[in-house]
């Protein structure tokens, strides 16, 4: 199919599909599913649930990354919440406390605190202005001092990207 491995998107895999990609090379990103809101409760249960996450399935060598919270699911304030901040760095070290052998993204796609790959989740394909944002992005990698100064033109493009969100073109 042209592909050789999956995120399956807020859920914990079955250890028959861990199994099988094991035996077949096909390499998972391992996720749970997010709490509705934030609460202390649903920081207690999500911390939970990663341990019993990485206890089974510690030893499945096709999972090569953890990832606890998907596009501030369960963290909407992360942007401006320092508690919420904190939780999304919290989870990132925590899961590295339990599994030092891979990576962990804090928050895939969207706000990251702490985060091995830099992911970002972009749901605008196909606009004018799609192939200038990705190389305003690809020059802000490209050294530290591009990064540190890439603020406003990031800022920019995502300014361009919430005024479609407001004013979609259907």
């Amino acid at each position: 199919m042209g592909f050789n491995g999956c995120r399956k998107h807020q859920k914990v895999e079955d250890p028959l599909f861990l199994y099988w990609a094991d035996k077949l090379g096909f390499l998972v990103w391992g996720e749970c599913a997010a709490a509705p809101s934030f609460s202390e409760d649903a920081v207690a249960r999500l911390t939970n649930e990663w341990i019993e996450i990485i206890n089974r399935d510690y030893n499945h060598p096709c999972i090569v990354t953890w990832v606890p919270l998907n596009e501030s699911w369960g963290v909407p304030l992360i942007c401006n919440n320092e508690q919420q901040k904190h939780h999304s760095a919290a989870m990132y070290h925590f899961i590295h406390s339990l599994d030092t052998t891979r990576l962990v993204i804090s928050n895939d796609g969207w706000e990251l605190t702490k985060t091995d790959i830099c992911a970002i989740h972009n749901y605008n394909h196909g606009q004018k202005y799609e192939y200038e944002k990705y190389d305003e992005f690809r020059n802000a990698l490209l050294n530290k001092e591009n990064l540190l100064n890439s603020d406003q033109r990031v800022e920019e493009s995502i300014q361009k990207d919430l005024t479609m969100v407001a004013n979609p073109f259907y």
